[in-house]
Formats: C-alpha cells, structure tokens, sequence
C-alpha cells in the first residue's frame, strides 16, 4: 500500500494521467487486498476522488474500486450508481481498457444479487475484450471469473474445461490464478463425486490462501470449500463456513452467497 501510495505521488509529479490512473488502480487493489477494513477503504478511496478533482480519468478509476468495495460490502445498489458514473466519464474519455474493468464489476454485482446469466453474458464480454486487445494475463484472470459464473449457472462441464485450460496456462507465480483454479476445479469435480480429487483441490487451494494475508482470498476459498466439503457431506462444512465469515467479518465484507 505505502509503495502505490508513493507511486501515485510520483505519476501526479510528473502530470501523467495515464500514469496516474494505472497507479491510483493499483493503490485500490492494494487497499482491498490488505488488512484495511472496507469501511476504511471506502473512506479513503472517497477522500481520493475528492483530492483528484479536475482529473477526471483517474477520478473514474479510483471510483471503480469505490464500486468494487461497495459490492463487497453488499450494497449493491450504491456499487451500482458509482460504477455507472465511472461508465459514463470512462465512455465520454473513450477509455476502452477501463471500461472492460467497469463491465467486470457489473458482472460482479450480477452474480451477487443472484442473476447468473447476467452474470456470464458480462464475464464472457469482459474475457472477450482482454483477448481482443491481447491481454493474455487480464484474460487469464477474466477467465477464472466466467468459470465460476458458469458454476453458478450450472454449467459445470464448460467451467471445468476454462479452469483446466488455465490450469495448463496460467503462471505459477500468480497466487490468485493458482488458488481460484483449484477452488472452481474442486467445486466441479464434487458435483461430479470425484470424492478424492475434489478434496485434494480444495486443501490445496486453503493451504494456498492462508499463506497470504489477502482477507479476500482467503474467505472467498474458505466459503467456495464449504460448498466443496457441503456437496460431499463432509463434516469439515461448517468449520469452513465458520471461518469464512470471520475472514470476512474481519475485512467487512458480506459473504457472496449471503
């Protein structure tokens, strides 16, 4: 966090607003990553946007992170309004790359307020663009999250092959690639009563997580095993339910499925 802060400093020293925007990205990943509460963060990344006035590109940035915190916080209606308002700045500046990050986070709203089609069809269009524009590494990430909207819709067998193609793919360096692959993995090998090669997945993926200290991840996998361990009637469900909501009452998060 303090090296994005510093980033951003430097990009508003020298006036280069793409600079600044991709730096005022990063200073939002790094607050949502971390320990900071998302109340916290939501008042930070506020106090940014008011401090930004007149730069109106990365004004819009940071307010897609403001979007991004809200959806995790469940208020999903105020996500919705701020990303909107980035969409139409983002839109008139004719920003392209930012504008498929803003169609991810309507994805997102989509899945959390349980339309799982919405959900796909915007997760699709966002893997669309990144290959469009090859972006290997966004479109690895993009991906991953069509994978797990397919799960939520059902369609196992298509979010198990994305998943094993980056599986095959994706760098070993990439925590989350690593880890979010072995949870969509997991998940569809129980549904099919692959009983041993979905519990190695999963414990692969919770080992993963847990040697971060990313609140997010880490909760996201406690509660994508839980329905792994649920699926199984697996005893080990409720204790992984149980520490997913600590991990995110602790960030001031809602859990997904809430």
């Amino acid at each position: 966090q303090t090296d994005a802060e510093r980033a951003l400093a430097l990009a508003r020293e020298s006036g280069n607003w793409r600079a600044m925007a991709d730096a005022a990205g990063t200073l939002g990943a790094a607050l949502l990553r971390g320990p900071v509460p998302l109340d916290e963060v939501e008042h930070r990344l506020r106090e940014l946007i008011d401090d930004l006035s007149g730069d109106r590109l990365t004004q819009a940035a940071v307010r897609l992170d403001l979007a991004n915190t809200l959806t995790l916080r469940g208020l999903l209606d105020r996500a919705e309004a701020e990303a909107e308002t980035a969409r139409d700045t983002l839109e008139e500046l004719g920003q392209r790359r930012w504008l498929i990050r803003c169609t991810e986070i309507f994805a997102d709203i989509a899945r959390r307020r349980g339309d799982a089609d919405a959900a796909v069809r915007l997760h699709r269009s966002v893997h669309a663009a990144y290959l469009g524009q090859r972006d290997e590494v966004n479109a690895r990430l993009a991906s991953i999250g069509l994978a797990s909207a397919l799960l939520d819709a059902g369609a196992d067998d298509e979010a198990d092959a994305i998943a094993a193609d980056v599986e095959r793919e994706g760098s070993r360096d990439d925590l989350e690639t690593q880890v979010v692959w072995r949870s969509v993995r997991a998940r569809a090998a129980a549904r099919r009563g692959e009983v041993d090669r979905a519990l190695a997945l999963a414990r692969e993926a919770i080992a993963m997580a847990d040697s971060t200290d990313w609140l997010l991840l880490r909760a996201e996998t406690q509660e994508e095993v839980a329905e792994v361990f649920t699926t199984l009637g697996r005893p080990e469900a409720a204790e992984a339910r149980a520490r997913a909501a600590e991990l995110y009452r602790r960030k001031g998060a809602v859990p997904a499925t809430d």
